[in-house]
């Protein structure tokens, strides 16, 4: 999330949090679903993800299946696309 100051929160510039909140209404993710897609974009691995989250890496695996499934793409390097190209 973005700061007062329009910093950042988390080390994410604002505009990824904004991205973030956007995909996350649009195609209607729970917030750790959102958590989750939000270091999914930034290139972690279901095993970082994972212990960044304090869950199972079985765990990380429903809430990508549920991204893929919610966001109507194929793959999760279609989501991380998805994510980047629109505005």
């Amino acid at each position: 999330m973005a700061t007062h100051d329009g910093g950042t929160d988390r080390g994410k510039p604002a505009t990824d949090q904004r991205r973030l909140a956007r995909r996350s209404e649009e195609w209607g993710l729970s917030p750790r679903q959102a958590e989750v897609l939000g270091l999914l974009a930034a290139g972690a691995s279901n095993r970082d993800i994972a212990r960044r989250i304090g869950t199972t890496e079985k765990t990380v695996e429903a809430h990508v299946t549920q991204i893929l499934r919610r966001s109507s793409r194929a793959s999760r390097a279609l989501v991380i696309a998805a994510f980047w190209m629109s505005p």
